[in-house]
């Protein structure tokens, strides 16, 4: 339990190769010792890491099985995992799919925990698609922020948020992205070594330029 905690948090702080890491230790550990429930997460993590890491073939592959499995904690993370791995390497109508079919299912479920990472991903899917549908990218982005804020869920604000701004700069409205995402940043009082929050201050210094 320890290293599968261990391996989620590195899911969350963006950190494939320590998640890489921890997901074969704790694989070996279950098969040498028979506990088979516990392989469905690991592979999944693993999946996830050696997508980002430039195995794609081989991770999505991982991430489609375990995202196909019977419904469970595991599963749904596999689901978000797969999400993230199609949008990395282009496939953003898979994305698109997934995402629309997890937001579903998480409704009828009313499992909740995962939909402003979910609106926020099916944005930027939206964008990457079609990058002139932005009123359309534009409104997912914004129901993550306000779903986020509604949970209390500060690091899914901050990717949203980070995301939306990107959007607004894009679009030229530089200084409402620049006031978005400078009071999510400045809410953190820790963190600031993480992927997330390095790559929001340095959209921060670009729009204060």
């Amino acid at each position: 339990m320890v290293i599968s905690f261990a391996g989620a948090l590195r899911y969350e702080r963006r950190e494939p190769e320590a998640a890489r890491e921890l997901a074969e230790a704790e694989i070996a550990f279950a098969e040498e010792h028979g506990f088979r429930d516990r392989l469905l997460g690991d592979r999944s993590l693993r999946g996830w890491a050696v997508t980002i890491l430039g195995q794609a073939e081989q991770g999505i592959a991982d991430l489609e099985r375990a995202a196909g499995s019977e419904p469970s904690v595991f599963q749904r993370r596999a689901r978000d995992m797969l999400v993230q791995a199609y949008a990395s390497v282009g496939r953003t109508d898979r994305a698109l799919a997934v995402v629309d079919q997890a937001l579903a299912t998480d409704a009828l479920l009313g499992a909740h925990h995962s939909e402003p990472e979910l609106y926020r991903l099916k944005g930027e899917a939206i964008l990457s698609c079609d990058s002139s549908s932005t009123a359309e990218a534009e409104a997912c982005l914004r129901k993550a922020i306000e779903i986020a804020r509604g949970q209390s869920a500060k690091w899914w604000e901050l990717r949203a948020t980070a995301s939306l701004a990107r959007l607004l700069r894009d679009t030229g409205h530089r200084d409402e992205a620049r006031v978005m995402l400078a009071e999510i940043y400045h809410w953190f009082t820790e963190g600031f070594d993480t992927g997330d929050l390095k790559n929001a201050k340095a959209l921060l210094d670009e729009l204060g330029a």
